[in-house]
């Protein structure tokens, strides 16, 4: 990953500097941060990069980024649990909450049958029923159950994860200890849309434009997440799981079949093993958008 470094950088489709700016598809602000995907000449570099929500594919000059440091040191950074295997961890439970599940005989998910140990999953989380996931006292849990689900599939998505600090001595080499409140904090959904925007990359998640694109992807038994941050930062953001389709459950599709809707699993104000009802993170309050961003992730 690397930061524009120009106050402004054109993003061109072809690896030349046009006068007449006809190849110019986009202007990159200072700060800006792209992937670099390989290097055409010394000066010119094909990168990726999210624009208002929209992936923007092309050409830079070389001499206007610098490297990022958070991308320098994130192989650095692991992924990071509270202690597994705790008992107290289970779904008919309202204690360590922040732990991973830690019940005898858990499912998981089985590479050969992807799909259907999905589904598995969900029925084992019985996300509807279980005491872990019910809202209460003005509490939701949607990043709990959201966690969960990746936790039992094998992919990572962080409860708790590093502060600041932590990430820094990490950086310079330091055996960092987990240590809760201190070295680690939990995640609410709000950060945890900055932490797929910052670092999710880095452990194998991939950004994806489309609802149709994720339910295809969720469809071949991948692990699919829609993560939407709240404007009012004091209030909760929201994330679902995007799951795979079958003859009864379906996402909603336009007339031309595109997906509007996904099909998703959730906890929330309400919690759902399987819904596609209308475009929460469009929703509005106080004449505002509700959420200020929201975000689609796949992991193979």
């Amino acid at each position: 990953m690397y930061t524009v470094t120009a106050t402004q950088l054109n993003l061109r489709s072809t690896p030349e500097a046009k006068t007449d700016l006809s190849n110019r598809i986009a202007v990159l602000p200072n700060g800006q941060k792209v992937d670099k995907l390989e290097e055409f000449s010394n000066v010119w570099w094909k990168v990726s990069t999210f624009l208002q929500g929209q992936e923007f594919i092309g050409y830079v000059s070389s001499s206007y980024l610098s490297q990022d440091t958070k991308a320098q040191t994130a192989n650095k950074v692991t992924e990071v649990h509270l202690s597994k295997n705790n008992s107290n961890s289970k779904r008919n439970s309202k204690f360590a909450l922040a732990f991973p599940l830690g019940e005898a005989s858990m499912p998981s998910r089985d590479s050969s049958n992807k799909v259907n140990s999905i589904k598995t999953i969900l029925d084992w989380l019985n996300v509807e029923q279980s005491l872990r996931y019910r809202a209460g006292g003005g509490s939701t849990y949607c990043n709990i159950y959201a966690y969960d689900f990746c936790f039992l599939n094998g992919v990572y998505l962080p409860r708790v994860w590093w502060t600041t600090g932590a990430i820094l001595r990490l950086s310079n080499n330091e055996n960092v200890p987990v240590l809760y409140g201190d070295t680690v904090l939990e995640r609410n959904a709000n950060s945890l849309f900055d932490w797929f925007v910052n670092w999710s990359n880095r452990f194998g998640w991939e950004r994806v434009n489309t609802f149709s694109a994720l339910q295809e992807r969720a469809n071949l038994g991948e692990i699919c997440i829609l993560v939407a941050k709240r404007r009012d930062l004091n209030r909760s953001g929201h994330i679902v799981a995007v799951v795979p389709e079958d003859d009864i459950r379906k996402a909603k599709r336009d007339s031309n079949g595109a997906v509007i809707v996904p099909l998703q699993s959730q906890a929330g104000a309400s919690n759902n093993k399987y819904f596609s009802g209308n475009k929460w993170w469009a929703a509005r309050e106080n004449n505002l958008p509700k959420f200020s961003d929201f975000a689609l992730f796949a992991h193979s």
